[in-house]
C-alpha cells in the first residue's frame, strides 16, 4: 500500500469529491470555512473558494459546482419586568 498524506491541519478537514480529471482531492477546511484542491501529484494546494459560515456538509460531483449546507444557530433572551403578585 502506498499512501501519502496530502494535508495536514489543526481544524478539521472534510473531502468531499473528486476533480474531474482523478487528479485533485477537494477538501472543506472549517478555519477559516474554505474549499481547497489539493493536488494528488505534488500535494499543492489552493484555494478554489471562501465561505462565510462553516458548512456542516459539502459535496461536489465535478469540481466545478459544490453544494454545501449551513447550520445556524440563534439564541434569544428575553427581559421582562416580574409580576409581583406572583414572582
Amino acid at each position: 500500500m502506498n499512501a501519502r498524506r496530502l494535508y495536514a491541519s489543526e481544524t478539521i478537514g472534510m473531502p468531499i469529491g473528486w476533480s474531474r480529471n482523478g487528479e485533485a482531492v477537494y477538501v472543506v477546511d472549517s478555519e477559516p470555512p474554505r474549499v481547497l484542491k489539493l493536488s494528488t501529484a505534488d500535494g499543492h494546494i489552493r484555494r478554489v473558494a471562501r465561505m462565510p459560515w462553516k458548512p456542516s456538509s459539502c459535496h461536489t460531483d465535478d469540481g466545478d459546482q459544490f453544494v454545501c449546507a449551513v447550520e445556524e444557530t440563534e439564541s434569544d433572551v428575553w427581559f421582562s419586568d416580574l409580576d409581583p403578585e406572583t414572582g
